[in-house]
C-alpha cells in the first residue's frame, strides 16, 4: 500500500500534505501506474466527506503555508501516538 494523495504530494503545502482527508491508503497500481486514479479517488472523497471536499482541498493547496520545525515535531508526536493506539488495539 502507498499513501495516495488526492492533491499531489509534490504540490501540497505541509498543512495539506498531512491532512488526513487528502491522504489515504492506495494500491501501488492506482497510486503509481494510474497517477492516483483521480476520478475514482475524487468520487470516494465526496462519498466520505461530502460534495465540498474537492473545493476545500483546492483552497488549501492554493493557500499554501509553511511549518516550523516545532510544528513538524508536533505532527510526528501526534502520529506516533496514533500508531501506538492502533498497535494497542491490535494486541487486544
Amino acid at each position: 500500500m502507498d499513501a495516495g494523495h488526492y492533491v499531489n504530494a509534490g504540490s501540497s503545502p505541509p498543512p495539506l500534505y498531512f491532512d488526513e482527508r487528502n491522504v489515504h491508503a492506495q494500491c501501488d497500481s492506482c497510486n503509481r501506474k494510474k497517477s492516483g486514479n483521480k476520478v475514482i479517488y475524487a468520487l470516494r472523497l465526496q462519498e466520505i466527506y461530502g460534495s465540498g471536499i474537492l473545493e476545500e482541498l483546492e483552497i488549501m493547496r492554493n493557500r499554501g503555508g509553511k511549518w516550523s520545525d516545532w510544528t513538524y515535531k508536533i505532527k510526528v508526536d501526534e502520529y506516533k501516538e496514533k500508531l501506538k493506539q492502533l498497535t494497542h488495539q491490535e494486541a487486544v
